[in-house]
């Protein structure tokens, strides 16, 4: 048996969190040891690795710069494998080019000891290696997965729409532009509603754009929510407004439901997301492309069940739980 230390720095609940709980949930007990740990000090974390001597050190990394110093501690134990899945994968920036060097030189430092690491997309990994000087083979796709709901009843009643979004009100998400496209689309369009499900940092400011824009009658925070299908199966067009992503667990849990759903082209969306098949792709920052996407799917019902059908086939063919799982189990076995 294989007991594997799973390891995350992060101190907030997005999709980089979901996916460590979804992996050390769902390995098999009869195979692997999963021992979890979060946000310690470099010296709490050396006692840890010492008492519990794990065969695998296995880091959750939103960004490469985090977890910089446990990873470097965990190099110190001989005998120990290092590996990682890395989420976002961007160079290190910063306002002062000279910290913006310094952050990849940490990165690069630290990631120097990871014998393999995991990618949740083709693009993911290709803008890992480029950024960061890894070899290719040294990193896996892996797509995230997600369990296919039982089917539920499509959108709403009573003749109103509603557009909706799952994610944490946070700068990269692009919430900003959603709001500026529903707003475009009310001037043709009376009866549709936004639903954005989630909380963050930007929620106060989103709230006063909304009132800005005239719309707030029209908008919906519901803050945090802890079981998302009803509010999935409550929206007739789920949008993804991203300006930078992997492979988000909101939208392929989306596209499972049997959503209709509209992205834009960031990160391996395009190896969800074939334009016009099982979903459209819009550039990133861009309102006035959202909103026609948006209008070309409400104009059209029956292109808008079509495409919310396929969404579901895709998820259920390629980007099921039981594949990510099988993947990842043969990762840890081979490292």
């Amino acid at each position: 048996m294989k007991k594997i230390l799973f390891y995350s720095g992060s101190k907030e609940s997005g999709g980089a969190e979901h996916y460590l709980s979804v992996i050390s949930s769902r390995i098999p007990r009869d195979r692997y040891l999963p021992v979890l740990a979060s946000n310690l000090d470099p010296l709490r974390f050396f006692f840890l690795l010492k008492r519990e001597k794990p065969d695998l050190v296995h880091f959750n990394l939103g960004l490469p710069i985090h977890c910089a110093a446990n990873l470097l501690v965990s190099g110190l134990f001989r005998g120990v494998k290092i590996t990682a899945t890395v989420h976002s994968v961007a160079a290190q920036s910063s306002r002062f080019p000279f910290l913006s060097r310094l952050k990849k030189l940490i990165a690069l430092a630290s990631l120097r000891g990871v014998q393999r690491f995991i990618c949740v997309s083709q693009n993911s990994k290709e803008t890992f290696c480029r950024n960061y000087g890894i070899s290719t083979d040294k990193v896996a796709v892996i797509y995230n997965g997600v369990d296919m709901p039982p089917d539920a009843a499509f959108g709403t009643s009573g003749g109103t729409v509603v557009i909706g979004t799952v994610c944490r009100l946070v700068k990269n998400k692009g919430l900003e532009v959603l709001l500026k496209a529903f707003s475009l689309l009310l001037k043709d369009l009376s009866c549709v509603r936004l639903l954005l499900v989630g909380d963050g940092p930007k929620r106060k400011e989103l709230e006063g754009m909304s009132k800005q824009l005239g719309i707030e009658s029209k908008v919906t925070f519901t803050g945090h929510a802890k079981n998302i299908l009803p509010l999935l199966c409550g929206m007739d067009i789920f949008v993804m407004p991203s300006l930078s992503e992997s492979l988000p667990f909101s939208l392929l849990e989306a596209m499972a439901a049997g959503r209709a759903v509209i992205s834009t082209d960031v990160g391996g969306i395009r190896e969800l997301i074939k334009e016009g098949e099982n979903g459209y792709v819009v550039p990133p920052g861009d309102p006035d492309k959202l909103s026609d996407a948006a209008s070309k799917l409400l104009a059209d019902p029956a292109k808008s069940s079509a495409l919310a059908i396929a969404a579901k086939r895709t998820i259920a063919e390629k980007f099921s739980i039981d594949s990510m799982m099988r993947g990842t189990e043969q990762f840890f076995d081979e490292a």
